[in-house]
């Protein structure tokens, strides 16, 4: 037999009572009298109205009485209960409050057992759900879950990823593992900057060859003979001309270069009344 513990709503429900004698109050009155009227039930806060089945005394114990009440008069969240003899003079007074609840122990008892059936199940760490096999049903539901967090995420479309693989491959198309692959053939950091030193080292000394001993740089150099560009021919050789041997008598002449030694230009001075003539050989 299944409890009746709590009361629920709307379902009926039966209790045992007991009537103190008006005779003597110190006892419970054995086989109490009990009429239509005796009995009424209130639902909630409605008017009392009289119980559709009346209560009954135990055949056992003619001191309880047992009151059975219907589902109606169990529809409301506070059952009052009101005991009044009609005729007056045989039992007291009485009232009992009853509180419903939704669920009764015996259910909540079902419940638990299920869920305990499906933790067992589960199991340890969920060790039991790998075997649960996939619901046809569940696909439209993920699909659009799936859907919504790829669009809130806004990842680059197929195109867009073609053509950023294209500008990554360059003109010879090569992949990036072709890419990593010559990355991995040049020479490692430490050659790198052997390299550069010896780099630097020869520009300096380019830049050294170039300034010379009076250590000009290119733009000194640049405007220096940017001052040559309006000496005649004359004035070139003149510059140029560091030791030059004439022969009075035959007004030969030889001009030597810078070292002295090599011959830079020979030639005749001849001399007139009105003029002196050079001719070069």
């Amino acid at each position: 037999m299944s409890t009746m513990v709590p009361a629920k709503k709307n379902t009926a429900y039966t209790f045992y009572t007991s009537l103190v004698s008006q005779a003597n109050p110190y006892i419970f009155q054995a086989n109490p009298t009990l009429a239509a009227g005796d009995v009424k039930v209130a639902v909630d806060d409605a008017a009392p109205a009289n119980v559709t089945d009346l209560p009954t005394v135990d055949a056992d114990f003619t001191k309880r009485v047992k009151v059975t009440l219907t589902a109606s008069e169990m529809n409301g969240d506070n059952i009052t209960v009101i005991f009044s003899d009609v005729a007056g003079d045989e039992w007291c007074d009485q009232v009992v409050n009853i509180q419903t609840t939704a669920a009764q122990i015996d259910e909540i008892k079902s419940e638990t057992a299920d869920i305990l059936a499906d933790t067992a199940e589960i199991g340890t760490a969920g060790a039991g759900l790998t075997a649960i096999p996939w619901n046809s049903a569940w696909d439209a539901e993920v699909q659009s879950e799936c859907a919504d967090a790829l669009n809130s995420y806004d990842p680059p479309t197929k195109a867009e990823l073609d053509t950023a693989e294209a500008n990554i491959r360059g003109a010879d198309n090569d992949t990036l593992k072709t890419l990593s692959d010559q990355i991995d053939g040049v020479a490692p950091a430490g050659e790198y900057d052997t390299e550069m030193s010896r780099i630097d080292q020869s520009l300096s000394t380019t830049e050294s060859n170039i300034r010379g001993t009076d250590n000009d740089d290119l733009k000194t150099l640049s405007d220096q003979l940017d001052g040559l560009e309006n000496l005649s021919q004359d004035e070139v050789i003149a510059a140029m001309w560091t030791k030059t041997v004439i022969n009075k008598s035959t007004g030969a002449f030889t001009v030597y270069k810078a070292d002295g030694m090599d011959v830079l230009i020979t030639g005749t001075i001849t001399a007139s009344a009105s003029e002196v003539t050079r001719s070069v050989d």
